[in-house]
């Protein structure tokens, strides 16, 4: 059986800064109704939630590979939302921009 990766602490805090990214992106873009908004907003709070786990385990020495599997499971889970989030925010800018082209 092989061994599965496990991300480093240095991969952990390159990917949380990827999603702080993608979210300001997202921000800079606008256009967002209060339930999009609010979604984004939990996005976010999962985002910081998880790399306060990750500074504290940092602070304290334990970056175990138990640690790193649920940060990096935690990490990758709001990167997807986060993917679907701005996929969903896409299609509706391209109907909005160019129409519902079933309805042609």
């Amino acid at each position: 059986m092989s061994e599965q990766h496990m991300p480093d602490v240095t991969e952990l805090n390159a990917l949380g800064n990827q999603i702080r990214i993608r979210i300001r992106e997202l921000r800079e873009r606008g256009a967002f109704t209060d339930a999009k908004s609010s979604y984004l907003i939990d996005i976010e709070d999962r985002q910081a939630r998880t790399a306060e786990k990750l500074a504290a385990a940092i602070k304290h020495h334990k970056t175990g590979q138990m640690l790193a599997a649920e940060l990096s499971r935690d990490y990758y889970a709001i990167w997807e939302d986060l993917a679907r989030f701005a996929e969903r925010i896409d299609a509706e800018s391209m109907r909005a921009q160019f129409g519902d082209l079933k309805a042609n």
